[in-house]
């Protein structure tokens, strides 16, 4: 018996019994698994609160460069001026002077009216005028002398002295014509450096010159040259 072989099925006829009908979409697999949105909780507060620290700290820098970059013109001494010196236009020049808070100056718009005041400390150059350095008059007014004491360390105060200062020469020690307690109102015109402390010369007395009525003038300078002068600095405030 005779049995008829197939024919294999070329190429091309396996690919036409796989090929898919006109329109017939493929099948679509299972869907992908999206990750969760996690959404973030914003916080009103703490976003007020961060933007009141920014708005702080501008402040703040604000504040300070205006600080810093904010100058006021004052009377400065274009020279140095000793105690006594009589101050002329010359001697003085306005400058603008930055973080001076606290600083007593004299506003640059009333130059002129330091002009023949008197130095009453020593001025050095360069330095902002302070209203208490300059004065009206220096020296011994109508009526006063002006004696120079010599005084040992005991005999004054320990604290700086200031010309201009108010001051007593009392008796220590009774002395021939002068009893013991006796005062003498005075005011400093000399001192010996511009810190307020008197000189001293090689024997460690110190120096200062004290302007005196008239009529006093002969026993403050007995109580110096004995020994028995002791200067006392009243607080005239």
């Amino acid at each position: 018996m005779t049995t008829d072989a197939q024919p294999t099925p070329t190429t091309s006829a396996r690919r036409r019994q796989f090929r898919r009908p006109a329109g017939e979409q493929p099948t679509a697999g299972p869907p992908a698994l999206k990750a969760p949105t996690v959404r973030q909780q914003r916080r009103p507060s703490r976003i007020a609160l961060g933007v009141a620290i920014i708005a702080i700290c501008a402040l703040a820098g604000w504040w300070a460069f205006g600080k810093a970059t904010t100058s006021t013109p004052v009377v400065m001494s274009a020279t140095a001026l000793p105690a006594g010196h009589q101050i002329q236009d010359s001697d003085l020049r306005v400058t603008r002077l930055s973080g001076g808070d606290g600083l007593a100056t004299v506003p640059g718009d009333s130059l002129k009216s330091l002009v023949g005041q008197y130095a009453l400390t020593d001025i050095n150059t360069g330095s902002p005028i302070n209203p208490a350095a300059v004065g009206p008059t220096f020296g011994p007014t109508a009526g006063q002398a002006v004696v120079g004491l010599s005084l040992k360390t005991g005999q004054l105060p320990t604290q700086d002295i200031r010309v201009g200062a108010a001051v007593r020469i009392v008796a220590s020690k009774k002395t021939e014509t002068i009893p013991a307690g006796n005062a003498y109102s005075g005011i400093v015109m000399r001192i010996g450096d511009t810190d307020g402390k008197p000189a001293t010369d090689q024997n460690g007395t110190h120096n200062i010159d004290v302007a005196v009525a008239h009529d006093d003038a002969n026993a403050v300078s007995q109580l110096s040259g004995s020994g028995t002068a002791v200067l006392v600095l009243d607080n005239t405030k």
